[in-house]
């Protein structure tokens, strides 16, 4: 996983999170161990530009993605106990 695919993987925990202590602890940590302070400037370092076209093939090798096979699908069906077609 790319250290950019990481980042976003954190963030997107980060804002699942309900836990006020946890949120406080990242506070404290980023803190120490940043020495500038969060201003629009800084900030821009965060983004990153969208790209005009979409590379599925290098999106799926970032994300690790993998198809599921057909019996994968039909034991995931069966744990789900669905009884008539979806």
């Amino acid at each position: 996983m790319t250290l950019q695919a990481r980042k976003y993987k954190l963030i997107q925990k980060i804002t699942d999170s309900d836990s006020e202590e946890l949120i406080n602890q990242l506070e404290q940590l980023m803190d120490e161990k940043s020495d500038f302070e969060l201003t629009d400037d800084t900030l821009s370092n965060f983004t990153v530009s969208i790209d005009e076209k979409l590379d599925i093939d290098q999106l799926i090798k970032e994300q690790g993605f993998k198809n599921a096979t057909k019996e994968e699908l039909d034991a995931i069906i069966e744990k789900a106990n669905l009884t008539e077609m979806i």
